[in-house]
């Protein structure tokens, strides 16, 4: 069942934001209010993950949400094709992307001890969603020039309403709050030990300029491939390209498992996200390699899904890890809303070469962190235990 519910939340995304930029792009509006569509795409993720942190504490709780974010999400997405008029816009945009985001954060938390249950791995759970989103972005395009953006976000909706359905139909009476959460909710983590551990600063920044940067340039890519007339199925193949690397890669660096090679990784996806973007702020290319140049898109992000999560808890210990985690999405996020603002302006004052530009030297800037930061050879929980033995 977790399997089918995947995939029909996962496919019927594909269709909306995957394809959310480009439509905004359509719209005819100037360049300020662009900007601040394109802005609430990170910004209200920041509120919605804000919102669950505070409210879905428990495994109940969750659940209702996922419910009521379904319902929100979808009903906007839907009905988003239809009225086009800006205000209505930024409502459907405000909704949506406040639900997105923070859902899948909701909906991880589900699909890791449901294949447990059935002796599967998380990587096993979440493939299948990738699957659906790679065939989504492959046939999102095709469907757009076929039947248009409204009919398409009708579909898309649909889907992932489909999908809300069956998740209610799962059997949950065997699942309890894990008994170790409850015993850390009394002993809850604060803000200010995580700000305490030097490395993690410098960590944090540099995750967080790298991972900004990367998502404000999903949007300038399809922002770019609407000035340079590319066919909304020649988007969706390339976009589809990019997130079949992302599972090869993240399937590949799933293996690796030292400290060293971790941030190995992140040094490498950095310097396959500055050689995307300096290929892309090169004018007068053939649109050939633009295309082909998102396809790294999918290596970098591989590599940041391999390394991120893991880097981070052998700096911090699996005990701070969540605050350390959501501490880096606010800021990332952040980021990418303060780019996505401004972006169509620049890009009108001066050029795509220079927002590409722009990008590459925020990523190179989180490459040289990366080269400075010094990894301990053990994590933090080994060097906590060796200190109370002392």
């Amino acid at each position: 069942m977790l399997v089918i519910i995947s995939f029909f939340r996962f496919w019927g995304d594909s269709y909306f934001y995957g394809y959310l930029a480009r439509y905004l792009n359509t719209l005819g509006i100037d360049n300020v209010k662009l900007g601040i569509l394109l802005s609430l795409i990170p910004f209200m993720a920041v509120i919605g993950n804000l919102f669950i942190s505070k409210v879905g504490t428990s495994f109940k709780r969750s659940k209702i949400i996922i419910g009521v974010w379904t319902i929100i999400e979808t009903s906007f997405i839907m009905a988003s094709g239809f009225y086009t008029a800006f205000w209505f816009v930024v409502l459907f945009d405000i909704m949506c992307n406040l639900c997105s985001n923070s859902f899948y954060n909701i909906f991880d938390t589900f699909i890791l001890p449901i294949s447990k249950r059935a002796d599967k791995t998380y990587a096993f759970g979440r493939m299948f969603g990738t699957l659906a989103y790679i065939g989504g972005t492959f046939t999102g395009g095709l469907l757009i020039e076929a039947i248009s953006y409204k009919y398409t976000f009708l579909i898309s909706g649909s889907m992932m309403l489909i999908g809300g359905i069956l998740f209610f139909l799962l059997k949950f009476k065997d699942f309890e709050d894990d008994q170790e959460e409850k015993k850390e909710n009394i002993n809850r983590p604060k803000y200010r030990e995580v700000f305490k551990n030097k490395t993690f600063l410098i960590y944090m920044i540099a995750t967080s300029l790298f991972i900004g940067a990367h998502w404000a340039g999903d949007n300038c890519f399809a922002l770019y491939t609407g000035y340079l007339n590319v066919s909304s199925a020649d988007y969706g193949y390339s976009f589809g390209v990019a997130v079949f690397m992302e599972a090869l890669f993240l399937f590949l660096m799933s293996r690796v498992k030292k400290p060293a090679s971790w941030k190995m990784l992140l040094i490498c996806a950095a310097i396959a996200s500055i050689i995307k973007d300096t290929l892309l702020a090169i004018p007068n290319l053939n649109t050939f390699i633009y295309l082909a140049a998102e396809g790294l898109r999918g290596v970098t992000y591989g590599m940041i899904l391999a390394a991120n999560l893991n880097l981070m808890e052998h700096i911090l210990g699996k005990r701070l890890l969540r605050k350390g985690f959501f501490i880096t999405i606010v800021f990332d996020e952040l980021l990418a809303a303060t780019l996505d603002f401004f972006m169509p302006s620049i890009i009108e004052r001066t050029s795509y070469t220079a927002m590409f530009t722009i990008l590459v030297c925020i990523i190179s800037a989180s490459l040289i962190m990366y080269l400075s930061l010094k990894i301990e050879p053990v994590s933090y929980d080994e060097r906590a235990a060796k200190a109370v033995l002392r």
